[in-house]
């Protein structure tokens, strides 16, 4: 596989991951406000923070690459 094709097929999944963890921080808010047990409330609250740092990371590296109109795709 030549680095170009590797290259593409990187950024392709890293768009679908960002989209994925764009979906997720509109979802999890919502999902935490739903269970009563302290337990499930914790988890999903601490899912949320770590769906946030991951969006920072993906979005910083869309913004490294300058490939900012892949960023916008939805999976």
């Amino acid at each position: 596989m030549k680095t170009d094709a590797l290259e593409n097929a990187f950024m392709n999944e890293s768009s679908n991951l960002l989209s994925a963890e764009r979906q997720l921080l509109i979802v999890l808010p919502k999902m935490v406000k739903g269970p009563t047990g302290d337990i499930l409330k914790e988890v999903l609250t601490e899912h949320l923070e770590q769906t946030k740092h991951r969006l920072k990371r993906l979005e910083h590296l869309f913004k490294t690459v300058g490939n900012v109109s892949a960023a916008g795709d939805l999976c």
